[in-house]
């Protein structure tokens, strides 16, 4: 994809409703971020600074709340919206929209609550953590291969020369897609937990851990899951797995090369790195898994998933399908 293909996006990611219409239909997203504002007491009388403002809900929510003053950073061309939304529902003398993005953003006093979904003072979320469990996909991976496999016995020809292509192209590059909780074939492990409070920017370059699954059942494997969970400092939880409700997140999928059998309480040992890989005009995620059962190597592999502004550049040939 050409460089004005990603400006394209850039510019139809901040300018399309539905985007934002996604991520305010995300009800586990939404009413997690509205219990942690309002349960609490947390905003009352506080100065907060909403970074990547987006439509402005986290702002308004903080404002209904009784934060004394918010700040909206967006830098987007849809900043409009926050303004109109503030004046809708009368926090125009509440909420300031900042035009800028936050590392360039200057706020006229210092804030005590930052909150953001972007990932000195409070921060909402304050913490998260990335997990990793091995999975089975019936739908896509393995709903296939059982029609390459069938293909002769319903339309007479045998295509089972296609499972070896379907494979290889499947486990090249990591997907973005919602998992059941059904194919889960182990309890998940955690990876690494994030403090977002004093992390740097350097610290998110590259994320590693030692990972380990004992399979509580025997049971076919197609690859990986992985997703965030983020944790609030009034209590509640964000979980983006698919141990929780769907959200407009979903999980970051990455198939291995053909399918594995696990046996049931034979533990697999391993290890992960997360390493991002900054372009000049998109981000690319690159996803490595070391994993053996007992002395035995069972995966090796790496993954990418390229970004831009944040959202995963979809792949036509895997996301149309159902």
């Amino acid at each position: 994809m050409e460089d004005h293909a990603y400006d394209d996006l850039k510019e139809s990611r901040e300018l399309d409703i539905d985007f934002h219409l996604l991520m305010l239909l995300c009800k586990t997203r939404m009413n997690s971020y509205r219990n942690a504002i309002f349960n609490h007491g947390v905003f009352k009388d506080k100065l907060v600074a909403d970074v990547g403002s987006g439509t402005g809900i986290l702002a308004i929510w903080c404002a209904q709340a009784g934060a004394r003053k918010v700040y909206a950073i967006e830098p987007n061309s849809n900043n409009d919206m926050i303004e109109k939304a503030a004046k809708k529902n009368n926090l125009e003398n509440k909420i300031v929209v900042i035009k800028s993005n936050a590392q360039s953003a200057i706020l006229p006093e210092k804030v005590d609550i930052i909150i953001s979904e972007t990932m000195d003072g409070l921060m909402f979320p304050s913490e998260g953590e990335i997990s990793i469990a091995p999975i089975a996909d019936k739908y896509y991976y393995e709903g296939r291969e059982q029609f390459i496999l069938n293909f002769e016995h319903i339309y007479g020809v045998d295509f089972t020369h296609l499972l070896e292509r379907f494979r290889k192209t499947a486990s090249s590059k990591a997907y973005v897609k919602s998992l059941p909780l059904e194919g889960l074939r182990a309890k998940p492990a955690v990876i690494d937990t994030i403090d977002f409070k004093t992390i740097k920017v350097e610290d998110c370059m590259s994320i590693r851990g030692n990972i380990s699954f004992k399979p509580e059942i025997d049971s076919v494997f197609h690859g990986f899951g992985i997703w965030f969970k983020a944790k609030f400092p009034t209590g509640e939880e964000l979980d983006t797995g698919p141990i929780d409700h769907p959200t407009h997140w979903r999980q970051v999928i990455c198939f291995i090369d053909k399918p594995i059998n696990l046996r049931r309480k034979v533990e697999l040992k391993g290890d992960v790195a997360i390493t991002l890989d900054e372009k000049m005009r998109y981000q690319n995620l690159i996803i490595d898994v070391d994993l053996n059962e007992e002395e035995k190597k069972l995966v090796k592999k790496s993954w990418e998933i390229m970004y831009k502004n944040g959202q995963h550049i979809v792949s036509p040939s895997f996301e149309i399908l159902p």
